[in-house]
């Protein structure tokens, strides 16, 4: 009963043009981009860094670990080489998935994510839905729609938020 109720919900914000959906990085792993912790095992593995391993041979890192490693990678490379490394890491010619299309065909008018990448700008193209692209501060007065898809985390056209500072200094940038 709870799942149609779900649905009944989803169903009238849409209809009153009020949807939000928040999509995490999940959905874009389904279109073979990595992981947050893999990322930060890249990081890892070319520090040196040691760490524990699950028996898929993945690196079981704490919540900390997942801060701390790509500060430590950006005071020991560089601002440069450590934007180089997070952008080549998500430089795979993938596409969007199933899941990209079930979230449009909910019509939704905002859409939060935490993604770098451009797999829902692509979706919301192949839909024929107009969104402003709020990666920033400064991009929030300059929307030019009603619908926004919000990165909560930048992306690669800005800052983006990956390493610990950028954490501690969240809200204040």
């Amino acid at each position: 009963m709870e799942n149609i109720e779900a649905l009944q919900d989803i169903k009238r914000y849409s209809k009153l043009g009020k949807l939000s959906v928040f999509v995490g990085a999940g959905v874009s792993r389904l279109s073979k981009l990595p992981s947050w912790n893999g990322l930060v095992q890249d990081m890892a593995d070319e520090l040196g860094y040691q760490y524990e391993k699950d028996k898929d041979g993945n690196a079981k890192f704490s919540q900390e670990e997942l801060l701390k490693i790509p500060q430590m990678y950006y005071l020991s490379k560089g601002n440069d080489i450590y934007r180089n490394k997070v952008q080549n890491n998500f430089e795979n010619s993938c596409s969007p998935n199933e899941i990209h299309d079930l979230i449009f065909s909910l019509h939704p008018n905002h859409i939060l994510t935490t993604n770098y990448d451009t797999l829902l700008e692509e979706t919301a193209i192949k839909f024929g839905r107009n969104f402003s692209i709020l990666n920033s501060d400064s991009t929030v007065a300059r929307a030019e729609t009603l619908n926004y898809i919000i990165k909560v985390h930048g992306d690669f056209s800005t800052d983006f938020v990956l390493k610990e500072q950028d954490y501690l200094n969240y809200e204040k940038n």
